[in-house]
């Protein structure tokens, strides 16, 4: 697989794919970025009140955030595409907690849809059109 593959997905994207080569990676990079921000200084996760959900990294995890944003983004919709949905499903990103678990539930855990994504083309006077 070429770095452009990587970056840009097209096509499906099995649960292990998903998993191996964009899952992973991720929070092997959100860990080596937390780590390394906290050896620069920034900011001190071990001040009172700090959790997992309040941590809002440094200048080293937010570049490596955006150096994987574009991929992430694309490996999520080429997932839920596997699935039969379509990247309205995003939307579920702006419920904290219930959309997460929702997206992680359809992307890692359920199987692909054998038949994919459906046709786009659409019905002509219910009749698929023959084109």
């Amino acid at each position: 697989m070429s770095f452009r593959d990587w970056y840009l997905p097209r096509g499906r994207l099995s649960r292990p794919d998903y998993v191996y080569r964009y899952v992973l990676p991720l929070a092997v990079l959100g860990t080596v970025g937390g780590i390394t921000d906290s050896f620069l200084g920034f900011p001190p996760p071990a001040r009172e009140g700090w959790s997992l959900w309040t941590y809002t990294g440094g200048p080293v995890s937010l570049c490596l955030l955006l150096a994987v944003l574009v991929p992430q983004v694309a490996a999520l919709v080429a997932r839920l595409h596997d699935r039969g949905h379509s990247a309205r499903w995003l939307w579920w990103l702006l419920l904290p907690g219930v959309g997460w678990a929702v997206l992680v539930w359809q992307t890692v855990f359920l199987p692909g849809d054998p038949d994919g994504w459906p046709d786009p083309r659409p019905l002509v006077r219910g009749r698929p059109d023959p084109a």
